[in-house]
């Protein structure tokens, strides 16, 4: 696990080939946010581009069921993103917790379909 200045790491919420997501806690007042930081310890001057453009995207969108990105930060060789902490979970982790009856599938499914309408609305895409 990593070790960023003035914080905690508490958990790791999420891993794919690029990137590594934590809870975290700030020390100064325990508050709590997000921690997305770039998998490579040396990431391409493409890979420091893409994640910036991330960030100001982020940064640019002002709605609801979208997390706020607060900061952009150098960490060694890499770069991380602050974010608020909602609270929420992965839908992964969700799944294999429990299983979710039609109404839940369908409510989750619904307001994630609104909130990706909404970003491509203020022409955010995303490379897959």
């Amino acid at each position: 696990m990593i070790t960023i200045p003035d914080c905690q790491i508490t958990k790791k919420i999420y891993e794919n080939d690029n990137t590594l997501v934590y809870r975290a806690l700030r020390n100064q007042d325990n508050l709590p946010f997000i921690l997305k930081i770039l998998k490579e310890d040396y990431p391409t001057p493409e890979e420091i581009v893409r994640y910036k453009q991330e960030y100001e995207a982020t940064c640019s969108l002002n709605l609801k069921g979208v997390v706020k990105a607060h900061g952009l930060e150098r960490y060694e060789n890499t770069f991380f993103i602050i974010f608020e902490d909602i609270g929420a979970e992965s839908l992964d982790i969700l799944m294999d917790d429990k299983k979710f009856t039609l109404n839940e599938f369908l409510a989750i499914a619904i307001k994630t379909v609104e909130s990706l309408g909404e970003i491509h609305a203020q022409n955010i895409f995303t490379k897959t």
